[in-house]
């Protein structure tokens, strides 16, 4: 992985768990955390420079009110970052040869 990449999913990770933290305290308005998830939608579409529908839909979904408290992006960031490393690594298959 380069150190660009690192720093890539570094930056998605941090983001999505400041707003899941965020969203567990439950101190903010509904307005103020619109505008947070508008915020880490265009930041994931700039750090990843790929338009994901998926994203749109996590971030609709976290308005919904009550379910603040799962943690929603963090969890996306991680089944991206688990995809993403899936697909990069080789796999290797024994084959049994007679």
């Amino acid at each position: 992985m380069s150190r660009r990449s690192t720093y890539t999913w570094t930056l998605m990770f941090v983001l999505a768990l400041l707003n899941d933290g965020l969203d567990l305290l439950g101190m903010r308005s509904p307005i103020i955390e619109l505008v947070l998830d508008i915020i880490i939608v265009i930041a994931i579409f700039l750090l990843r420079r790929k338009i994901d529908p998926w994203i749109l839909i996590i971030a609709l979904f976290d308005l919904i009110p009550g379910i603040d408290i799962a943690p929603i992006w963090t969890l996306y960031m991680l089944y991206l970052y688990l995809t993403e490393m899936s697909r990069g690594a080789p796999r290797r298959v024994k084959v049994k040869v007679e």
